[in-house]
């Protein structure tokens, strides 16, 4: 929303929030339903912004748009409505983009890159992330230390977290003839 709310407001339109979701819900429509997660949710923000100031309905359409009506992301959700895909096939660029294959490094290209000292685990990590900075400090911290608590005895558990306990509080657990209190 902030970006949609920034992109907006470079463009001097700060009031067309509203009209730009209502096109993002018509685009999505428009071509199948596809999940809204990134970067799927990225492409179809794009295009309503370009829908929403070109002055026509999918004049300009983004390099992704075109690929994802192509397929080249994986089977569609449902179909694309015929109009918008007899409009963005038309396009030149979609011709260009008909025949379009992600590019690949090779295993031992990437290893070279990342470093043929690491493990596979770590490996599949840097080749995975997007954010190499980031997954230096995570990887920088060492391994988490989790201590959950029992889950086989969940009242025990219970008082042996609440007697750890430095800030004075006093608990009562009464149950029947049982009675237990901790101070």
């Amino acid at each position: 929303m902030s970006n949609y709310k920034a992109e907006l407001a470079r463009r001097g339109l700060e009031g067309q929030l509203n009209a730009l979701l209502g096109e993002i819900a018509q685009i999505r429509k428009e071509l199948g339903f596809p999940i809204m997660v990134t970067p799927l949710s990225q492409y179809i923000g794009a295009q309503a912004i370009l829908n929403q100031t070109g002055g026509e309905r999918y004049k300009i359409v983004t390099d992704e748009v075109i690929k994802y009506v192509l397929g080249h992301f994986g089977e569609l959700a449902a179909p694309v409505d015929k109009w918008v895909l007899d409009k963005i096939l038309k396009m030149p660029r979609a011709k260009e983009l008909e025949h379009w294959e992600p590019p690949e490094k090779s295993i031992e290209a990437l290893r070279r890159e990342f470093g043929d000292d690491l493990s596979d685990e770590d490996f599949l990590l840097r080749v995975l992330s997007s954010n190499q900075s980031a997954l230096d400090q995570v990887l920088g911290a060492g391994p988490k230390k989790y201590d959950y608590p029992r889950g086989d005895k969940p009242i025990l558990s219970l008082i042996e977290e609440l007697s750890k306990r430095k800030d004075g509080a006093s608990v009562q657990i009464r149950k029947d003839d049982f009675f237990l209190e901790l101070r």
